[in-house]
């Protein structure tokens, strides 16, 4: 017995959803699961399409913010729900490999060297040589396994979407203030916020094909990852 895809309705309301995505380290592929649902909701897929079906409304993700791992998972789901369209898809789900194979420890860590001194100065973990590449692979990988877009999908347009991720600037940035005697208080400031701003047809900064000031495809992808790695980097990594 065939199932039958019934056509999308012309929905009378549109849910706008602004998500704040936890970082931590343990949270990291809980969190992944999270982003993929919101993920499944825009697209229609499987219950949300009666969810859709029952309230009457599209379910469009428009704003996200996040630090560290949260960050990470916040540059993904932009980047999937921004490059994938009603015919063709970056399917989300297979962004869960980053957490499973390349988050081992053991492969971020800093291999030991034989050469007295020649890490001296290093973080523990590898950040630029492993982490970063890592991820810009995840992101280039995304474009190669496109693939089309399900028959039974009840996809909900959007043109804008707003990502905000925060990063640590260790210099920091001094602010004097006065107390109530007029004394003088430094006070030093060490957030930075990255405002990411997807405009269709304007302003794509998850889209690798649009490459304005003459940039290639990989540089968006190693941008993107240069993104990710800014925001969940401590001290010691």
């Amino acid at each position: 017995m065939s199932s039958q895809n019934f056509r999308k309705p012309e929905f009378s309301r549109e849910l706008r959803l602004g998500l704040v995505v936890y970082g931590g380290v343990s949270l990291a592929i809980y969190m992944n699961g999270v982003c993929r649902e919101f993920y499944n909701a825009v697209r229609g897929r499987g219950i949300y399409k009666l969810v859709k079906a029952l309230t009457d409304s599209d379910i469009v993700v428009d704003i996200l913010s996040g630090t560290s791992a949260g960050g990470i998972n916040g540059v993904l789901l932009s980047y999937a729900l921004t490059n994938s369209s009603q015919d063709e898809v970056i399917d989300f789900e297979n962004f869960a490999q980053i957490w499973r194979e390349n988050g081992n420890i053991r492969k971020l860590m800093h291999q030991p060297s034989l050469s007295q001194g020649k890490n001296d100065g290093e973080s523990i973990l590898d950040g630029k040589g492993y982490y970063q590449d890592a991820l810009a692979k995840a992101f280039e990988q995304g474009q190669i396994n496109k693939k089309k877009a399900p028959s039974d999908e009840w996809v909900s347009s959007f043109n804008e979407l707003d990502l905000f991720v925060t990063g640590t600037d260790v210099i920091g940035r001094v602010d004097t203030v006065f107390d109530d005697t007029g004394r003088v208080i430094d006070l030093k400031d060490h957030r930075t916020i990255f405002h990411l701003k997807h405009r269709q047809g304007r302003k794509e900064p998850f889209n690798p094909n649009l490459n304005p000031n003459h940039s290639t495809v990989k540089d968006t992808y190693q941008a993107l990852a240069k993104l990710c790695r800014i925001t969940s980097c401590f001290p010691v990594a």
